[in-house]
């Protein structure tokens, strides 16, 4: 639907931070929200699909730019009082 799940199946950790999000992402359509919705057993009002699905289609482009982070290098830490 949204991804292209053969190519990204096809993809190590390394090659996924070449390939551009332009190339897994395509255009998503209100139907698609539609679809989402109702797998989600979601109600979506019609006016809402379109708005919707440009809000995701953003979200997914702005995505682009933690494809190419590095996370060899994080060390996440945590408050102690999340320790246990």
């Amino acid at each position: 639907m949204v991804i292209a799940s053969k190519r990204l199946a096809n993809c190590t950790e390394q090659n996924l931070r070449q390939i551009s999000l332009s190339k897994i992402v395509r255009q998503v359509s209100p139907e698609d929200i539609a679809t989402l919705a109702h797998l989600a057993s979601v109600q979506v009002d019609q006016e809402d699909l379109a708005p919707l699905a440009v809000s995701l289609q953003q979200h997914l482009q702005s995505t682009e730019l933690l494809l190419q982070v590095d996370l060899g290098d994080v060390l996440p830490g945590t408050e102690a009082r999340w320790d246990v």
